[in-house]
């Protein structure tokens, strides 16, 4: 029987080496590479020292973390296998170049020895046009160690990326993704991405929405008011500026669509800070040192409307006008019934389209609501939006307390839902001897009991 084929077989029978033989033979070639030729990383075509100080192989997309792994790696199978691959494709792609009759000239290119030294000092700010209001980016980049003409840039779809480019696109989107951001947004093919190329410098690139148009000559090399760029061969300075097609008019359009129901409780309360809170992040400027970015016209002040057919409580009236005042708040109070007094203010107002109204499902008929939805048969049409829908008593209290509002004092008498002032009394459940403890102090049970100190009859 023939075991020259096995493992472990008779030396020089023929047979195949094991593991521990090959990696004695791995190291003999480690050892002689070592002891016969002098390695210069510097000069390696393949080699490339990342940021991290680590080494990585360009032709086997390998990492190491010392020169001692990446010359172990130069010995092995895998880099060999691709340095010959890379020749053989070298010598077919100089076979086809010697076929047509630009070869000489492909021969004569002067092939491109420098290295990367990282990325350029780059600035990126926002700028809105003050005549025509549209929104943009300006770039500027600072080259003073370039070796081409000058830099080049180029707009670019996901689509167009490299794999790997489009993988770091994704990790970078997802580390600075905020609260308020779904998933989707995130997906890479929803963006668009400026690469700007300096070399030997790494290209920068500068991600935005897809969804913003950028305003554009149709030429490719044309310049205008809104697209242009420059380069300053003294300071070795690149600039680029383009604005965005305008979108801002139907932005505040949207906003001067909107009102809020506001009564003074703390449901509204809460409610309305989290309204001017969502206006300021879409309308406003995000930073301190450039309100020029504000889109919200000068005079805006959001529509409150207080709609009552009850005898207020004093304290209550007080703190509407406190608060819409401190809120900057355009406070319109109708004496009315709901129906009637929306009805009466959307006449007055006919551009309102949404109102915001501070409804629980511990509410009564809140429980048949949903976020968003227009109004029933027989009442006045616009679109509700209930932000608060499923919080629960304690959730109110606990982000008026954390914020440190100021509230009606009357909570603070034991009162947890104020209506009128014949059909509201203090919550018995916070009664400790002739006093009452403060609204916030009702956990137990806090959205059955909240609306025990609400009645239909007067009060006595």
């Amino acid at each position: 029987m023939d075991y020259s084929e096995r493992v472990n077989s008779k030396k020089g029978a023929g047979g195949v080496a094991d593991t521990a033989e090959a990696n004695v033979q791995t190291k003999r070639r480690i050892k002689e590479l070592l002891t016969s030729q002098v390695l210069d990383l510097d000069n390696d075509p393949y080699v490339f020292r990342n940021h991290l100080g680590a080494l990585e192989c360009r032709l086997c997309l390998t990492t190491h973390t010392n020169e001692a792994s990446y010359i172990s790696h130069l010995g092995g199978r895998k880099h060999a296998l691709n340095l010959e691959k890379r020749r053989i494709l070298d010598e077919k792609q100089n076979r086809q170049a010697r076929g047509d009759g630009t070869a000489l000239a492909m021969n004569n290119v002067q092939r491109r020895t420098w290295h990367s030294i990282g990325l350029p000092v780059f600035k990126t700010t926002k700028i809105r046009d003050q005549e025509t209001l549209q929104m943009g980016i300006l770039v500027q980049v600072q080259c003073p160690r370039i070796k081409v003409k000058e830099p080049f840039f180029r707009l670019m779809s996901c689509y167009e990326l490299s794999e790997k480019n489009q993988n770091i696109s994704k990790s970078y989107l997802a580390r600075n993704k905020t609260d308020y951001e779904d998933d989707d947004d995130l997906d890479p093919s929803k963006w668009q991405y400026l690469v700007i190329s300096a070399e030997p410098y790494d290209n920068i690139t500068i991600a935005f929405p897809a969804s913003q148009e950028i305003e554009k000559p149709s030429g490719t090399e044309q310049m205008s008011k809104c697209y242009w760029w420059y380069w300053d061969e003294d300071s070795k300075e690149f600039f680029l500026q383009f604005l965005f097609k305008s979108r801002d008019e139907k932005k505040r359009s949207n906003i001067e669509e909107i009102a809020i129901s506001y009564n003074g409780g703390k449901d509204c309360l809460v409610m309305l800070i989290l309204l001017l809170a969502t206006i300021h992040k879409r309308f406003s400027s995000e930073t301190f040192t450039n309100p020029s970015l504000n889109l919200l016209p000068k005079d805006y002040r959001l529509d409150s409307i207080y709609i009552n057919s009850e005898e207020p409580f004093p304290e209550v009236s007080k703190f509407i006008i406190d608060s819409t005042e401190y809120y900057s708040l355009n406070p319109i109070t109708i004496k009315s019934t709901l129906k009637e007094g929306f009805q009466t203010y959307l006449d007055e107002n006919p551009k309102i389209k949404t109102i915001v109204v501070g409804i629980r499902y511990a509410d009564p008929y809140g429980s048949m609501l949903q976020y968003e939805q227009t109004t029933d048969d027989g009442w006045p049409k616009f679109l509700r939006i209930h932000p608060i829908l499923h919080w629960h008593y304690v959730d109110i209290w606990d982000f008026i307390i954390g914020c440190d509002l100021d509230y009606c004092p009357l909570y603070d008498k034991g009162y947890t839902s104020i209506g009128g002032v014949d059909t509201t009394t203090p919550n018995e459940f916070l009664k400790i001897g002739n006093k009452f403890l403060p609204a916030y102090m009702l956990e137990e049970y806090a959205d059955e009991r909240e609306r025990l100190g609400r009645n239909s009859k007067q009060r006595k």
